[in-house]
């Protein structure tokens, strides 16, 4: 959350983890509990971040790195992305980027999503060095 904060000087960055351990406030930092398996979390996680119907910019889900995790946030989210945001699905496993391109298919008329498949010298490609990024489409 720091390194965002740092990336987006004016941003005002909301975390959220299942671990209550780790969360903390900081300068334009907030982070608050969340299980990304659970609407009902999802849901209060929003309430309590005070997170609106088209309010966020980007959304970045770098939670259990798995489908089903995934899309229930996803599924749970999604609303509060503004018509022009960007949501990105980070570490994906190249068997998820599977699921996940299944999936988007059905919804290609609402949301367009970009599978983009990283290579590294220090990991194995297609393990979960891949990325979705997920935008609305205009409403015509």
């Amino acid at each position: 959350l720091r390194v965002w904060k740092d990336f987006f000087p004016n941003a005002q960055i909301i975390g959220c983890d299942i671990d209550n351990e780790i969360l903390f406030e900081d300068e334009r930092i907030t982070s608050f509990h969340c299980d990304q398996t659970s609407q009902i979390s999802i849901k209060k996680f929003c309430s309590n971040a005070k997170l609106d119907d088209d309010s966020v910019d980007i959304i970045i889900d770098d939670g259990l790195h798995n489908f089903f995790a995934g899309k229930c946030f996803f599924e749970n989210m999604i609303s509060s992305l503004r018509a022009d945001g960007i949501y990105i699905i980070e570490d994906v496993t190249y068997s998820d980027m599977i699921k996940y391109k299944q999936y988007f298919t059905q919804l290609k008329h609402i949301y367009e999503a970009r599978f983009v498949f990283l290579t590294s010298p220090l990991k194995v490609f297609g393990i979960d060095n891949n990325l979705i990024c997920i935008t609305k489409n205009e409403v015509q």
